[in-house]
């Protein structure tokens, strides 16, 4: 009678532990999605400044090219 609880005791064990090494797996994937994200975020702004800047020095090009 005690053996089947064992077992059972052993694998709830081990579900306990998968399950708290998937808890902080997650939570570190969350972190690194967050970090992604707000990098992300900067690049998109760099790149939209650095768009912009590449319209102004063609319309100063064009503007000076038909003086």
């Amino acid at each position: 009678m005690l053996a089947p609880l064992k077992i059972l005791e052993e694998k709830l064990s081990v579900l306990i532990a998968h399950t708290n090494a998937l808890r902080h797996d997650n939570q570190n994937l969350r972190q690194e999605n967050a970090q992604l994200r707000a990098q992300n975020k900067q690049l998109a702004e760099r790149m939209s400044a650095a768009q912009s800047h590449i319209d102004h020095v063609i319309a100063q090009i064009e503007s000076q090219h038909t003086s």
